[in-house]
């Protein structure tokens, strides 16, 4: 199984107020966390089961133009 790095521990070691959300019912207090102080960097990381789907998903090694669903340049402008 592949794992990802703790972006929360990476954001702290860089001086960037960063947390963990564990759960739904964290997300709410995560984000008012977030709006504590709107005019500094912050991450909020959120934990989801890795079987979940998540899009739009971008397969390993290739071009952000060839995401699924498929999406047009002009459309992730908007991202």
């Amino acid at each position: 199984m592949l794992t990802a790095p703790d972006f929360a521990k990476v954001a702290d070691a860089y001086g960037i107020f960063a947390f963990t959300v564990e759960g739904v019912s964290e997300v709410e207090t995560g984000l008012s966390k977030l709006w504590q102080n709107p005019k500094q960097p912050a991450l909020m990381q959120v934990m989801l089961d890795p079987l979940v789907n998540v899009y739009p998903k971008i397969a390993f090694g290739r071009p952000i133009t060839e995401m699924e669903p498929f999406a047009k340049p002009v459309d992730l402008e908007g991202t």
